[in-house]
């Protein structure tokens, strides 16, 4: 027990107290823990929105022209692997340059971006339904399926194939 706790509280605070630092499954800690998660989500939300202001503010408009173009290069051509040399050249940078201001626009590396782009198009492709997974692999640029399966499942939380399984089928109740 931490020594603020025996401090002298009112019953509601020594409760609550009791609740953040020794969850049960009681109504009021599950309450509790609720709406520390809820406040815990809008002050990131907002803190993004805040960050997002100020790097907006913080670069030039040819530097939001460039990465606008490098996603549209890379969201085009998922299926192919592009370096960021290859990149950089297309855009008229140096590699390092677009590196550098690609994670301090976005937040994320190229490769990053790049993944995270790759698992949405499979997800898509997944709800269709008609492709195997084999197949939505080489459609977003896997040469192999277990790289794919790999990166998938590190990118949701589940395989590929439990992501299929857990996908409703049109017209299906």
């Amino acid at each position: 027990e931490f020594t603020f706790l025996k401090a002298d509280f009112n019953i509601a605070l020594k409760q609550a107290a009791d609740a953040f630092f020794d969850p049960d499954d009681s109504p009021f800690s599950l309450g509790l823990l609720l709406r520390s998660r809820a406040h815990d989500i809008l002050r990131l939300f907002f803190e993004q929105m805040q960050t997002d202001k100020e790097q907006a503010r913080r670069f030039r408009q040819p530097e939001m022209e460039m990465i606008k173009e490098v996603k549209s290069l890379l969201t085009k051509d998922l299926d192919t692997t592009l370096s960021t040399a290859d990149i950089a050249t297309k855009v008229g940078s140096s590699a390092s340059r677009l590196t550098r201001l690609f994670k301090a626009v976005e937040g994320r590396t190229i490769s990053e971006y790049v993944t995270a782009r790759r698992m949405a198009r499979a997800l898509d492709l997944m709800q269709e339904g008609q492709l195997t997974i084999t197949q939505i692999a080489f459609e977003v640029g896997y040469e192999h399926s277990a790289n794919f399966s790999t990166a998938f499942r590190r990118h949701y939380g589940m395989t590929p194939r439990q992501a299929m399984q857990g996908i409703k089928l049109p017209g299906v109740e």
